[in-house]
């Protein structure tokens, strides 16, 4: 009966943990946007800011860009249908299908 009551405990500990965190980040994300709206509306680097934005934005979507065609282009391409096909595996399933089957 211990053991239930200490993870009861330890479960309401991890419950309380994480409605903290959570209302930490809805409290850092409204105080974010009402910084960012500031700076982008009222504040004499309103140009600065959205260049900025525009170019960080516009980084990650090329640096993604850039990440999928170096995947691209060190990944060996898969082996062909032909290949998969005279492959010693797949002869020896081959032969044992058509064993089961006779």
């Amino acid at each position: 009966m211990r053991i239930y009551k200490h993870y009861q405990v330890k479960n309401s500990t991890k419950l309380r943990l994480n409605k903290a965190i959570g209302v930490g980040l809805v409290a850092t994300g409204a105080i974010g946007i009402s910084l960012y709206g500031w700076l982008v509306f009222f504040s004499p680097w309103q140009i600065l800011i959205l260049q900025l934005t525009i170019f960080v934005a516009m980084a990650a979507v090329f640096s993604i860009l850039a990440w999928v065609g170096r995947a691209l282009t060190t990944i060996p391409p898969p082996k062909s249908i032909v290949e998969i096909e005279k492959s010693p595996e797949s002869i020896g399933r081959t032969l044992k299908t058509t064993q089961h089957n006779s």
